[in-house]
């Protein structure tokens, strides 16, 4: 019975956290969701730079906070990385 109970709640956590929607992320980061999808979800770094027009500190941090959350992955290629979108 223990043994139930910990899996049922540790599948309960699992797929809560994988449930964050765009609705639930601030404006910032909903927009750049929203061109990573218009991109096929799948977009450069760079790219993602100049249409967002922000810093590469800011673009940076924006990345590793939609990675943390789960919706991104982050793959390196050459001197940049490639951001691929997890739930289209």
């Amino acid at each position: 019975i223990l043994l139930f109970l910990f899996v049922f709640f540790l599948l309960r956590k699992t797929r809560e956290k994988g449930q964050e929607t765009s609705e639930e992320l601030p404006d910032d980061l909903k927009e750049m969701v929203e061109i990573i999808k218009e991109n096929g979800g799948r977009i450069t770094q760079l790219e993602l730079r100049k249409k967002l027009n922000y810093s590469e500190s800011k673009i940076s941090l924006m990345l590793a906070d939609l990675e943390r959350r789960g919706l991104i992955e982050k793959f390196k290629r050459g001197k940049g990385n490639i951001i691929i979108l997890k739930n289209l």
